[in-house]
């Protein structure tokens, strides 16, 4: 990757965390609880000069149950998910929410995109219940996203 692209891809991925609308630091609540933990699998960074993968060491999204989403999209209620890494969890309030066979959810005016697989697992379609795909983009850059939710482990005291 050029050095360009790699000054660009660390002065945008600051800026995805802080200093955006609808970004700040959070909390845990005792909803927070019963999260899923959507750990990445892959993640590229992609830019006008192409892809490379970059570091799933410590990032992942927190967001509620299956169940409890397509609930919040039935009544109109707010969803809120959180991109997370080893330091702090970022929340995100959702814009925008559809369900059938996947969740899709979306923030900042489509700069943010999360679908997850919401149906039994599908061998045919090689694809498991809390399957996801997470896609940000920042000026001309996008980040893309692959792993699977799960239940979250219990927190620490």
């Amino acid at each position: 990757m050029r050095t360009r692209t790699r000054a660009a891809l660390a002065l945008v991925a600051g800026s995805l965390v802080a200093g955006l609308p609808g970004f700040g630091a959070g909390s845990a609540t005792a909803q927070e609880a019963a999260e899923l933990r959507c750990p990445y699998a892959q993640r590229s960074a992609c830019t006008t000069e192409g892809c490379d993968s970059t570091s799933i060491e410590h990032g992942y999204l927190l967001v509620p149950p299956i169940a409890t989403m397509q609930q919040a999209i039935a009544d109109g209620s707010t969803i809120r998910v959180r991109r997370c890494d080893d330091r702090e969890c970022i929340p995100l309030t959702i814009e925008r929410a559809t369900s059938e066979g996947f969740l899709t959810l979306s923030a900042r005016g489509g700069a943010f995109l999360l679908k997850i697989f919401a149906r039994p697992d599908s061998p045919e379609l090689g694809l498991r219940t809390g399957d996801f795909t997470e896609v940000v983009t920042s000026m001309m850059m996008t980040y893309v996203g692959y792993g699977r939710c799960t239940a979250a482990p219990p927190a620490r005291s």
